[in-house]
């Protein structure tokens, strides 16, 4: 049996970033939180969720950085026919701009192609990542960029009111974004 089943629900959002479209507030909506070091969170994951979910603390200037604001997030996910929805709710505290991957605002989601392998036969993982620009839009970013540049895929994201984007520590109040991707590009068959 799956882990878990991502909904079908009979509509779409405007893909504008900002989650206040009606389908994301449907109870049968997949969603999870994501919080920093919040152990008993990541138990309340469903299937393998505890055992593949964590953190990660990049090295800056030879250690590991103090962490200042410890952001959270609210994901959630449904399908309409061949398409799945991704809604990002994050709570942070200094949104930012940098080049360097490390310092990204924004998320990576990987799924594997249905149909793409590895050289040792196993699924290919499609890394679907974008950022928060210094313009405050979506930058698409690895294999999501060329989905989308195909029209196979969509990005937005929508900052909240008193959020600028700076490296400046202007405090902030977050950001939300939406992701819609057609699943029949990464092998999925139609319907």
């Amino acid at each position: 049996d799956p882990e878990l089943t991502i909904p079908g629900l009979p509509e779409s959002p405007v893909l504008d970033g900002d989650l206040s479209d009606p389908v994301w507030s449907y109870r049968s909506i997949y969603e999870f939180d994501i919080g920093w070091m919040d152990s008993t969170l990541i138990k309340s994951y469903d299937g393998m969720g505890p055992f593949r979910a964590g953190q990660f603390q990049p090295a800056v200037h030879g250690g590991e950085a103090f962490v200042v604001d410890p952001p959270d997030a609210n994901v959630k996910f449904f399908t309409m026919m061949d398409t799945l929805f991704v809604g990002f709710d994050v709570n942070d505290l200094l949104v930012q701009y940098h080049p360097n991957f490390d310092r990204w605002d924004g998320f990576l989601l990987t799924i594997n192609d249905r149909v793409e392998r590895h050289s040792d036969n196993t699924l290919l993982g499609k890394r679907l990542a974008f950022q928060v620009g210094e313009d405050g839009m979506a930058v698409a970013q690895d294999d999501l960029l060329s989905l989308v540049t195909e029209g196979r895929a969509r990005v937005a994201v929508h900052l909240n009111e008193g959020t600028t984007v700076d490296t400046l520590g202007v405090p902030d109040a977050g950001y939300t974004a939406e992701m819609a991707i057609d699943l029949t590009a990464l092998g999925y068959p139609s319907g």
